[in-house]
């Protein structure tokens, strides 16, 4: 039987990189609880099967894999001071001692992020025909966790749930013919900007669920 756990070598750092976010209402989206990560950038987030959870019946978990071990601490060291909140729901952080997976070098060439902005978006398609191409090339909709246009510039921001889709959509898009015209650059995750962001949407002062 092959090896599936990663095993580090005993000096080796940066490996406890992902958290659980428990005790998640049924109704949460991606875009709603990555719109309270902040801290570091997100290598991947999806949601989990709690059928196997104690005392979840009906709620949902999460796994969030952070670039940096470091962020993935500081983000639960976070949540257990201020605490963390969906509608009437607690949620719980906790960061997980079995050893993430290192990065894909692959996935390391040029920095990506799992976040996509195209710059000068054709005129003759939508939102919709983006996702339709995406669709085609095989990316399931729970892949992409937010998408929208802004008229001024015709500019489409476009977000996945890892880095790898990320990457996947980067090269889809710059090989088409359909999009041979735009401009297709990898942007700021949200998630990596300071935790002091959380503490803004806390006291009101900030809405981090449209970013």
């Amino acid at each position: 039987m092959s090896e599936v756990r990663f095993r580090p070598a005993a000096d080796e750092r940066n490996v406890f990189r992902t958290v659980v976010i428990t005790n998640l209402p049924p109704s949460l989206s991606m875009k709603r609880l990555l719109g309270r990560v902040r801290g570091g950038t997100i290598f991947s987030a999806v949601f989990l099967n709690t059928h196997t959870f104690k005392n979840s019946v009906g709620l949902k978990a999460a796994l969030v894999t952070f670039m940096s071990e470091d962020s993935a601490t500081e983000y639960t060291d976070y949540v257990g001071h201020y605490g963390l909140n969906f509608l009437s729901h607690k949620a719980y952080v906790t960061q997980l001692k079995t050893p993430t997976w290192p990065v894909p070098r692959s996935l390391l060439e040029g920095y990506p992020t799992r976040c996509l902005t195209i710059q000068n978006f054709p005129s003759n398609l939508s939102e919709r025909d983006l996702e339709a191409d995406l669709t085609f090339y095989r990316f399931s909709a729970n892949l992409i966790e937010h998408m929208a246009l802004r008229a001024s510039g015709r500019v489409m921001q476009l977000r996945f749930t890892s880095i790898e889709a990320a990457v996947r959509a980067y090269h889809m898009l710059r090989a088409s013919s359909r999009y041979h015209r735009s401009g297709t650059y990898f942007a700021r995750d949200p998630c990596s900007y300071p935790l002091d962001e959380l503490h803004s949407a806390l006291e009101g002062k900030r809405d981090l669920d449209g970013l």
